[in-house]
């Protein structure tokens, strides 16, 4: 199955077993739960879900020596696409390398992360500058479980049209490395006005009650 998230979370790792109990990997791997992929009608998104299963090897074996999908990567996402085919719908798969439970539950943090920020700087870039002409960019931290970095992308000429996004922040990352990430793609995206806020902000705003997000005309350039 393709299971989600709880199945390699660190909520589930009482469920998991050593490297020495093969004969109880079987009914953990047959007892995860598939995961549904829900999808909205005329929106992108990122879904993240894990193939389990288990290898046989030499003590001291190199089992996860390699670090991208080499040359089955290829096959396997085609194969996948065609298995997850949905009428109207899209679908791209991009496997990852096989590695231990806890690095794919790292690194599938991190690639979804990634894989949904580049849709929703490419979707939102892409729909204010055929609207409005360049956007501007603010990035600001915020008071959360886990705590966030957010992004808002938005132009003066365009009182009503904002696009936000929300960035996880995860305990064993570093938050600069995560900006990092951030001001790279909008400067591939060729975005120049970028303003990074000082301070930790709260999760909502008091005045709406909705997920606080600064516009780029409503904070000075510094």
């Amino acid at each position: 199955v393709l299971a989600g998230i709880a199945a390699v979370g660190l909520d589930a790792a009482a469920r998991w077993h050593g490297p020495d109990a093969s004969s109880d990997d079987a009914k953990w791997i047959d007892g995860a739960a598939a995961s549904p992929i829900q999808i909205a009608a005329g929106r992108e998104g990122a879904h993240l879900r894990f193939l389990l299963g288990s290898a046989l090897a030499a003590p001291r074996a190199a089992l996860f020596e390699a670090k991208s999908a080499g040359g089955w990567g290829i096959p396997a996402a085609q194969s996948l696409s065609r298995q997850l085919a949905a009428p109207d719908a899209q679908v791209l798969a991009l496997p990852g390398a096989p590695t231990d439970i806890v690095a794919a539950w790292q690194q599938g943090l991190l690639a979804h992360r990634e894989v949904a920020l580049q849709l929703f700087a490419s979707a939102a870039i892409r729909s204010l500058r055929a609207a409005f002409g360049e956007p501007g960019a603010i990035v600001s931290a915020h008071r959360t479980d886990p705590g966030e970095l957010r992004i808002s992308l938005s132009s003066p000429f365009g009182e009503r049209d904002a696009e936000g996004f929300r960035c996880p922040l995860y305990p064993f990352e570093r938050i600069d490395d995560v900006l990092k990430a951030i001001a790279d793609l909008l400067d591939a995206c060729r975005v120049t006005d970028v303003r990074v806020l000082s301070g930790i902000h709260p999760d909502r705003d008091a005045r709406t009650g909705l997920p606080l997000f600064f516009r780029a005309d409503q904070v000075p350039r510094a």
